[in-house]
């Protein structure tokens, strides 16, 4: 059935509905103006609805509260073809204007063209807002069922309304009325693989897609379960949910999986807000009421946002205060990709006052250490044997001693005795001075030689530290990196005409790359690419044609040739309708992008340069401390040295 074919379509009171133009259409129906209605809208089926559905609609209508209007496009009336008892064909209900669909908000790309000035911080406070939408849902004993990034829209003030309301779940009249559908991307492990028309969904099911759905966004589109496996093959985002695979967490090696490359750290949030995301997607979630509620989540989002500081360097950019670093330049940084639309928050007055050349020369004011010192010589140290020593010694020489005399006594009996014993005489006598002599305190003996070997291993790594910590190396090479840096700061302007150039020079190409910008993934219909696969391509940082390349999308897991080539192939067909305008040049933007580039180069190097003087001093005190530290302990080791030295030649 179609419109043309309605002749007259009235609602449930039997007041005609007159239907304007088309203003979208789904996989089940179409949307259309009302036009002596302004403030609403019709929705009308394509096909014939069964007569459960059509009860449904009208309890929903029933239910109605200006409460829950606020939080979602609530059905208002039911819509009949002939007259109020004639056929339902669809519903009434709030026109939702001003608002877009919530993946184009945690979308790089798109979030920088839909919501031009939104910032970090401002996708904390939409993640809070949908947590209220779903709270305000629970709060009527409604469930949702369905929650994923296609039926929550939000506006340009982070207003969050849900759509789609037809498919929630409820009771009403004792008739509980399921939500016959689901997302895998959103669908939590317990639930994974099972029919939904027999499914009675709870909140803590819905706890679960709220979660991915906060996580999204604040995560700038990347899913929580779309991670690199470090076991054999690859597996895809439902098979890691039913897993309990969560990418991020901190169970997530154990769980053999590592977050993608270029993606923000858990740190990002509060350990509150972290510790409800691995709440949510861990084993412990699936109990009765387990994961966080939205209030839970509302309470702790609120609360991040009073924790957050502004980055130094870009006015978009927010994270929490614990942190020495910006998560999000760290990943712009690795990246290359330009997160948000905002960068320097420092004007160009403020700027001006940057003088290179005064603070270079303060730079080059700061004294250096000057070159490694020579540690006082140990020639006025004369080393003297060590009691122990003479006392080894002192000991040996009395064996010799004694046993001199023993064999002069010993030859003064054998030749008094003379005859045949002599020479046994002689023999005793010997053996009995060898003994003697060689009776030594080895023990003692052995403890100076292992003396001298620890002496000499201690000087060795003191001699190490010297040379490496005491000398003017570490001052001379920040002198160096600094000059390379001032030399970088210096050669901006040519830096910026350089690439200018480059753009023109790329004209072609970059209206090429702006007009495959314009086909999202999310939007198209390409074989083999469900749900999963491009939460999975966006987690990767693939999100438009212009982003599908051979390499990068080989690059995302579960992606082999066959899905690689139905991705090249939707890019081939899209590049047939681009058309090369001459005229247009260089397009602003990406001078923009040129200058926030530079911009953000530019306020990297003056703070370091900034800092330079006290980098600097800082090094050179610390090299003078290691002097005055160490230089005491080197002079000491060379003196043990000597000493042991001294001692085993005492002994020797």
């Amino acid at each position: 059935m179609t419109v043309k074919s309605r002749t007259r379509i009235f609602s449930s009171h039997g007041q005609p509905v007159l239907i304007g133009a088309k203003v979208g259409e789904g996989g089940e129906g179409a949307v259309f103006e009302v036009p002596d209605q302004r403030d609403v809208v019709a929705k009308l089926y394509h096909k014939q609805i069964d007569a459960k559905r059509a009860t449904k609609l009208s309890a929903m209508a029933s239910l109605r509260s200006e409460k829950i209007s606020r939080a979602a496009a609530w059905p208002l009336d039911t819509l009949h073809v002939g007259d109020h008892s004639g056929t339902v064909i669809g519903f009434l209900m709030p026109k939702i204007s001003g608002y877009k669909p919530i993946h184009t908000l945690y979308g790089p790309k798109s979030r920088r063209a839909e919501f031009p000035d939104a910032t970090w911080l401002f996708l904390v406070h939409a993640a809070a807002n949908v947590a209220r939408a779903v709270a305000n849902v629970h709060d009527h004993g409604v469930v949702i069922g369905d929650i994923n990034h296609a039926n929550i829209v939000v506006s340009n003030d982070a207003i969050v309304k849900l759509i789609d309301c037809d498919s929630f779940q409820f009771t009403a009249n004792s008739t509980q009325y399921l939500c016959e559908v689901g997302v895998e991307t959103h669908t939590p492990p317990e639930l994974q693989g099972r029919s939904f028309r027999e499914v009675v969904r709870t909140p803590n099911h819905d706890a679960f897609g709220l979660a991915v759905v906060i996580f999204q966004l604040l995560f700038l589109g990347r899913h929580p379960f779309s991670g690199t496996y470090l076991g054999s093959g690859d597996i895809a985002i439902d098979q890691a949910i039913r897993e309990f695979r969560f990418a991020y967490g901190s169970s997530a090696r154990s769980h053999q999986m590592a977050q993608p490359l270029n993606t923000l750290p858990l740190a990002i949030v509060s350990p509150p807000v972290a510790a409800l995301f691995e709440r949510a997607f861990s084993l412990k979630g699936v109990g009765d009421r387990a994961r966080p509620t939205p209030n839970e989540w509302l309470v702790s989002l609120e609360e991040l946002k009073k924790a957050c500081k502004r980055c130094s360097h870009s006015n978009a950019h927010y994270y929490p205060a614990t942190l020495t670093m910006c998560p999000l330049c760290e990943v712009e940084k690795s990246s290359g990709a330009i997160l948000f639309n905002f960068t320097s928050i420092v004007t160009a007055q403020a700027r001006s006052e940057f003088n290179l050349q005064a603070v270079w020369a303060q730079i080059i004011a700061v004294p250096s250490p000057g070159p490694l010192p020579t540690v006082g010589s140990t020639s006025a140290f004369k080393a003297s044997t060590s009691k122990r020593a003479a006392a080894v010694r002192l000991k040996r020489d009395v064996r010799l001693v004694g046993g001199v005399m023993i064999i002069a006594i010993g030859l003064v009996i054998a030749i008094s005795v003379g005859g045949s014993a002599t020479w046994w005489i002689i023999g005793v006598v010997a053996i009995a001075a060898y003994a003697i002599i060689r009776s030594d305190d080895e023990q003692a003996a052995t403890d100076i030689r292992k003396n001298l070997e620890d002496a000499q291993t201690r000087l060795k790594t003191i001699e190490a530290r010297w040379n490496k910590d005491a000398g003017p190396d570490r001052f001379d090479s920040m002198l160096r990196e600094l000059d390379e840096k001032k030399n970088r700061y210096e050669g901006l302007k040519q830096l910026r005409q350089r690439r200018i150039r480059q753009l023109h020079a790329q004209a072609r190409d970059r209206q090429m790359q702006r007009f495959l910008d314009l086909h999202r993934i999310l939007d198209a219909e390409i074989p083999g690419i469900g749900p999963a696969r491009i939460a999975m391509l966006q987690s990767y940082g693939i999100e438009t044609a212009a982003d599908v390349t051979e390499e990068d999308v080989f690059k995302v897991p579960g992606f082999g040739p066959v899905r690689t080539r139905s991705l090249l192939d939707w890019r081939r067909a899209i590049e047939q309708g681009f058309v090369f305008d001459q005229r247009r040049g260089v397009d602003p933007s990406d001078i923009q992008a040129i200058d926030r580039e530079i911009s953000f180069t530019r306020m990297r190097l003056e703070d370091d340069l900034r800092r330079g003087p006290d980098t600097l001093r800082q090094v050179s005190q610390q090299v003078v401390s290691v002097r005055e530290a160490v230089g005491p302990e080197l002079e000491a080791a060379r003196q043990d040295v000597d000493q042991a030295k001294a001692d085993l030649m005492a002994i020797s």
